[in-house]
């Protein structure tokens, strides 16, 4: 469930592979090491791909 204007719910969870609905949180990216990523747990779909870029455009690119 989003909680602030940078929280996306991803409409297409299920067809993405992921096994609950599913919120990315665009203010809490961290980076990590390729070595300490265990498992792929999902994808992006088309749709919520757009809509992550809108709100990286809109929120997140402006501040750097």
């Amino acid at each position: 469930m989003p909680r602030t204007q940078t929280d996306i719910s991803l409409k297409d969870w299920a067809n993405s592979g992921l096994r609950v609905p599913s919120t990315v949180r665009l203010s809490r990216l961290d980076c990590l090491e390729k070595n300490l990523l265990l498992a792929k747990l999902g994808r992006i779909s088309n749709e919520d791909a757009i809509s992550l870029l809108k709100v990286w455009d809109d929120y997140i690119k402006p501040q750097f």
